[in-house]
């Protein structure tokens, strides 16, 4: 399994913004993030025009995959 990172490009204040996820492909992973949503919507995470989705490379140096922070 991969690990694939998934961004909203237009995010909302107090909604989720973006997910780390581990899938078998980019489409799994964007449907575990919709099955994970909140009052976005699943759309958000399903549609390419409407968030990224990144393969993460296994191997690197450490440091942080992701640290997200949206307040409204």
């Amino acid at each position: 399994m991969a690990l694939y990172k998934i961004e909203r490009l237009e995010p909302d204040c107090d909604q989720p913004a973006a997910f780390v996820i581990r899938a078998e492909s980019e489409a799994a992973a964007r449907a575990v993030a919709a099955a994970n949503c909140g009052d976005e919507g699943s759309r958000e995470w399903l549609d390419p025009e409407r968030s990224t989705c990144e393969l993460l490379e296994p191997d690197g140096p450490d440091g942080v995959m992701l640290r997200d922070f949206w307040e409204g």
